[in-house]
């Protein structure tokens, strides 16, 4: 990991770690930081030119003249299993010099800050749709230290066990105090291991769960907030009906992040491998 420095990228056309990746790999490398100026800016390179960036994380403020972005800002490779969380914005500059202006340009001025003022204040005061919260979340007074920044930590057991396989999954899910974000968790089985298990995926010509990583959804929470806890998710059958049967299960648990004001959905998902048993 790579943290706590700025890169000023000025005048230049491309700033981040690496202005230009060109040709080359990355891999497996986190970036906290701070990108400022170019024309594209981005937290990992400004420029991914048929370049390979693989499982890099980007946690970086990044502020560049014309396109910023969390990763790369412009990019002819490939790019996969990557993230990025922190700020994107782009440099705006206002004249502030009103010496010898005519009333109406002063008139016209004013107007125009007021309207960048009050856009950037409905922005921040969107709200997304309400995610309902889990009905058997209890309050926990467990708590981490704050850092002062965005910090998501969660506790959640991986040795599952259920009596059936559409009982309860005792997850023991808790997001503790001190944490930034509310969380949602999911119980998830691959396509793969379904096929070993029981010989099929349970869905219907081809169609259920999540087909962008081959995965299906057996259970969910509603939303955890903060300083609340879930002992245990309902399961849920595969989606042709087929209830998984006694037997273990290597599953993966999916933790989506949410802002607790406006819930709107944070771009990192976590994701933890578990094994699930299912008793009868």
């Amino acid at each position: 990991m790579v943290n706590n420095f700025t890169v000023t990228g000025g005048e230049a056309e491309y700033a981040g770690f690496f202005g230009v990746v060109e040709g080359g790999e990355v891999a497996n490398l986190t970036i906290d930081c701070v990108v400022k100026g170019g024309m594209y800016a981005g937290a990992v390179a400004g420029y991914c030119d048929n370049a390979l960036i693989y499982g890099c994380i980007g946690a970086a403020n990044v502020q560049g003249k014309s396109y910023s972005a969390g990763m790369v800002a412009k990019n002819s490779g490939e790019i996969f299993k990557c993230c990025s969380v922190g700020q994107v914005s782009k440099y705006m500059s206002i004249p502030y010099s009103v010496i010898g202006l005519s009333a109406a340009s002063l008139v016209l001025l004013a107007g125009l800050i007021t309207a960048l003022v009050m856009l950037n204040a409905a922005r921040q005061a969107a709200v997304y749709p309400d995610i309902p919260l889990d009905p058997n979340a209890g309050k926990t007074e467990e708590t981490i230290k704050s850092t002062g920044r965005s910090t998501a930590a969660i506790n959640i057991n991986t040795d599952i066990k259920a009596s059936s396989g559409t009982d309860w999954a005792n997850v023991q899910a808790t997001n503790p105090n001190g944490s930034t974000a509310n969380m949602l968790a999911k119980i998830e089985i691959k396509d793969e291991e379904l096929m070993n298990t029981i010989g099929k995926t349970g869905k219907v010509n081809g169609i259920g769960g999540n087909s962008s990583n081959g995965r299906v959804e057996i259970g969910t929470s509603g939303l955890i907030t903060i300083g609340s806890k879930v002992n245990s998710i309902k399961l849920n059958a595969l989606p042709d009906g087929t209830v998984l049967t006694k037997g273990k299960y290597n599953v993966i648990i999916t933790l989506s992040y949410y802002d607790p004001i406006t819930n709107k959905k944070q771009i990192l998902e976590t994701n933890s491998n578990a094994t699930l048993e299912v008793e009868s």
